[in-house]
């Protein structure tokens, strides 16, 4: 209670800001004689009004120039539109690469950590062998060839082994 009490001695601190109010100010009336306030006449084209209208073969004529207009409008729009879908998926596969690039940058081993997991990766090129596959093969051509001395020692064996139960079965 002492603090709040301390506070309520001390004399209000002034603001930073005050706002005063600014004194009216007298505008001259309102004249209206300068504006026109009638829209203004929309024009009447080429022709002059004592000329007579256009024959069928000109209207004809008109539309076709407008509709080759037209249709160029048209084909100009398409290959804006065209030309911008094309450049946004080049902006989307460099802002791609670019993040990938400062992750890899952002990251010391980290092409090393990609190259070595692309090597056990199963999407690879038809027809080629990933590293883990190469390894194995190797491993069981070395223990063949190691073992590749006793093979002829097995088949003899293998071979009595068959002759000496024909023997022992016609005893």
């Amino acid at each position: 209670m002492a603090p709040a009490a301390a506070d309520a001695a001390t004399p209000a601190e002034e603001p930073l800001f005050t706002m005063k109010p600014l004194p009216p100010v007298a505008l001259p009336p309102f004249r209206p004689e300068g504006l026109a306030l009638d829209p203004p006449p929309l024009p009447r084209g080429d022709r002059p009004a004592s000329a007579p209208p256009p024959s069928a073969a000109e209207v004809e004529d008109a539309l076709v120039a407008l509709r080759r207009k037209f249709d160029d409008a048209v084909v100009f729009g398409l290959n804006v539109a065209g030309e911008k879908s094309a450049l946004a998926n080049d902006l989307r596969q460099a802002r791609a690469d670019l993040d990938a690039g400062a992750a890899a940058a952002a990251a010391p081993g980290a092409a090393a950590v990609a190259d070595f997991e692309a090597a056990f990766d199963g999407a690879r090129a038809p027809g080629t062998y990933n590293l883990v596959q190469v390894i194995v093969v190797c491993v069981l051509s070395f223990l063949a060839g190691a073992a590749s001395h006793k093979v002829p020692a097995l088949v003899w064996d293998l071979l009595d082994a068959a002759t000496d139960g024909d023997r022992m079965d016609t005893e």
